[in-house]
């Protein structure tokens, strides 16, 4: 369920966010919303926690105990899983 926060400010900023027309000049002095930079922010703490999740339950641990860790990584695609089926069903 963690991996559903960063997944959800990615899509917030691949989609909400506006596009800033800068008139196709070289630069642009429009700044971004406040709302984007606290969505980028937690999109990459949340991302970087559920990184370490998956490398300490998936890497770290079974190394720990003797077991392969191939098997715990085959397993780590299913992080994204509930992000995905939620977006497929609409609910978010």
């Amino acid at each position: 369920m963690v991996a559903i926060i960063p997944g959800l400010c990615i899509r917030w900023l691949m989609t909400e966010y506006p596009l800033v027309d800068c008139g196709g000049g070289i630069g642009c002095d429009k700044e971004a919303s406040e709302t984007a930079t606290v969505m980028t922010y937690v999109a990459v703490l949340s991302g970087v926690l559920v990184l370490g999740m998956v490398l300490v339950v998936d890497v770290l641990m079974p190394r720990q105990e003797g077991d392969r860790p191939h098997r715990w990584l085959g397993m780590a695609a299913l992080v994204p899983v509930p992000f995905a089926v939620s977006q497929a069903l609409g609910w978010i």
